[in-house]
């Protein structure tokens, strides 16, 4: 209301709105693209069109989903509920309830950790190339994968890996994580690489034993909502453990 008691408006054109939501939509266009090409690749082409469900409150954007389906074509069907704010609640209380609905997810991103596995020449640069204290020539920030991205993941799956102690002085093990969205990384170092977490493990009770013998196992353990990661001294018994982000973004 003026001074006076006019009134005054602003008139937006519809070109200009969609430019406003241009941001916010593109974004979401190149996410499900992203995610089509790795169920893709990792189940082969589907049969017949995939179904996106459009789900919180700016899936009622008609602007959004007329996007979605001129982007994709007859690729997709667009489906949305008739409340889908409320889907999102609707979803996170059924869950709390009945938490096995939920069996499998797909890993957003490819989970690792740091470890050294044997030099390749003329692969691996000259600059992480380390010689063991038994003699072997060795590579060091290897990232070993245990999931990768978009595999399909048990909500009670479980992982088994195998490490070893580097140096007889060493007194414990100290394992560092990695999550990446590369679906075959070499090194913990990689642009996109992020640290998510490291977990130590106790070996001075077996310092007596040879170092092929000074293994800890890890068993990553794939809840609801969360990698948590167990090393355990097979000798003594003793573990520590520790939680990974599994898809929150940091």
């Amino acid at each position: 209301m003026l001074p006076g008691g006019g009134r005054h408006r602003i008139a937006v054109s519809t070109h200009e709105v969609e430019l406003l939501f241009d941001g916010v939509v593109d974004d979401i266009v190149e996410l499900i693209d992203e995610q089509l090409e790795q169920m893709a690749a990792a189940d082969g082409p589907p049969e017949r069109p995939e179904r996106i469900l459009l789900v919180g409150g700016f899936s009622v954007s008609e602007y959004l989903q007329r996007r979605i389906a001129w982007f994709f074509g007859g690729q997709v069907m667009v489906t949305v509920p008739p409340n889908p704010a409320a889907a999102v609640l609707f979803g996170a209380v059924r869950y709390g309830c009945l938490p096995g609905v939920v069996t499998a997810r797909r890993a957003r991103y490819t989970y690792g950790y740091e470890t050294m596995k044997s030099f390749r020449a003329g692969h691996d640069p000259d600059f992480k190339r380390i010689e063991a204290p038994d003699g072997d020539v060795l590579c060091e920030d290897r990232f070993e994968p245990f999931v990768q991205v978009g595999e399909t993941v048990k909500a009670d799956q479980v992982v088994r890996r195998e490490t070893f102690a580097f140096d007889a002085q060493d007194k414990a093990i100290e394992v560092h994580f990695y999550r990446t969205l590369a679906v075959e990384p070499q090194y913990v170092d990689e642009d996109g690489c992020e640290h998510i977490g490291v977990l130590s493990i106790d070996l001075a009770a077996v310092a007596h034993l040879p170092l092929h013998q000074r293994s800890v196992l890890l068993k990553f353990h794939f809840g609801d909502t969360d990698v948590w990661v167990t090393g355990t001294n097979p000798h003594t018994g003793e573990a520590a453990s520790t939680t990974l982000l599994f898809d929150e973004t940091a």
